[in-house]
């Protein structure tokens, strides 16, 4: 799942991933926010399934990103962080 932590209308990305997750408890997270992760993650705490791509990034960071997570999800590791 890639997501940005602030959405409208009252769902955020940290709800929805949760959301995901009670069906699909192996899901992996990258979320997205034009806030640096410290300050994002005051609000919305990052778990060990997730990763966080500050914005703006460009194609090479978010196709590196995916990446890893797939890979991380296939051998069954943790999501490693960048």
């Amino acid at each position: 799942l890639l997501t940005d932590l602030v959405m409208p209308d009252g769902v955020n990305g940290h709800e929805l991933a949760r959301r995901l997750k009670l069906e699909k408890p192996s899901l992996r997270i990258i979320y997205s926010s034009g806030y640096s992760a410290t300050v994002a993650g005051r609000d919305f705490p990052l778990d060990a399934t997730a990763n966080f791509l500050g914005k703006p990034y460009d194609i090479d960071q978010l196709t590196s990103m995916v990446r890893n997570s797939l890979d991380a999800a296939s051998s069954g590791t943790p999501f490693p962080k960048n």
